[in-house]
């Protein structure tokens, strides 16, 4: 369930997305878009309010009954929303990298164009979990066959990116050092992990505990969750573009915005 912290975190990375890139078409309708996630953060405060003064002993559920009405009229139209531009922002994202890769591959920059492989190969992963609409609530109903097509890259460009990330007559090229990446790896590494993770999760039926899922913060905290995918992937993203070695000369890498949440 998507909660108002969470909402305020989309409505960041929507706007930082729009700012980071040249001006699309699409860039009118976040406002749209930014205005029903505002008015969700609205109805869940509101939400929260009630319940916490137990206002619904005094009414018998009316402004509950009200108030869910509104929000999963919201919810529905800010998730198609959502979906497009995500959708949008991961083509515009796909263009981008397969030139900045082949001018990787050109100038012998074998390192990034191996980080970039894996990044982009973390984008697809997360794209068909949002694809099938999984979350931490139904993460057993993963289409592992599906999934795996994806897994599998990712798991293969991590291995390549680790290896170029230790080939230190290559780095010597690129005038990197081993310190240049020690976050980069790690941030990597523990994707990897996750995408594991969720697979094994996904393969031995193990679901979350219904009273766990009352915690976005244990959400984002469990291991094999799509939602900590998710927030590792990003946490990849900011060391990227924040690192001199790379955004300086390439691309900078798009956040996701995140998954569909159902009320």
């Amino acid at each position: 369930m998507r909660i108002p912290t969470e909402t305020a975190n989309a409505i960041t990375i929507m706007k930082d997305s729009i700012s980071e890139t040249p001006s699309f078409p699409m860039d009118k309708d976040i406002q749209e878009l930014s205005t029903d996630l505002t008015n969700e953060i609205r109805i869940l405060n509101d939400l929260q309010t009630y319940f916490a003064a137990k206002s619904y002993l005094d009414d018998d559920f009316v402004e509950a009954r009200s108030l869910h009405k509104e929000l999963v009229s919201s919810v529905k139209k800010s998730n198609q929303e959502i979906q497009t531009f995500n959708e949008a922002m991961q083509k515009i994202n796909t263009e981008q990298q397969k030139f900045a890769a082949e001018k990787m591959k050109k100038s012998g920059n074998l390192t990034p164009l191996a980080l970039n492989a894996f990044i982009s190969d973390s984008e697809k992963v997360i794209a068909e979990l949002r694809k099938q609409e999984i979350t931490a609530t139904n993460l057993v109903d993963l289409d592992i066959p599906s999934y795996e097509k994806y897994y599998n890259n990712l798991t293969k460009s991590y291995d390549e990116f680790i290896k170029a990330s230790t080939d230190g007559t290559q780095l010597q090229k690129e005038k990197l050092t081993s310190n240049d990446l020690v976050f980069l790896v790690k941030k990597a590494t523990i994707i990897k992990a996750e995408a594991t993770s969720l697979l094994n999760r996904a393969k031995t039926k193990q679901a979350i505990p219904e009273n766990d899922l009352k915690n976005p913060i244990f959400i984002e905290t469990t291991e094999g969750t799509p939602e900590k995918l998710i927030k590792e992937y990003n946490n990849l993203i900011t060391d990227y573009n924040s690192s001199l070695s790379f955004h300086k000369k390439y691309p900078r890498r798009i956040k996701s915005v995140g998954i569909f949440f159902i009320y």
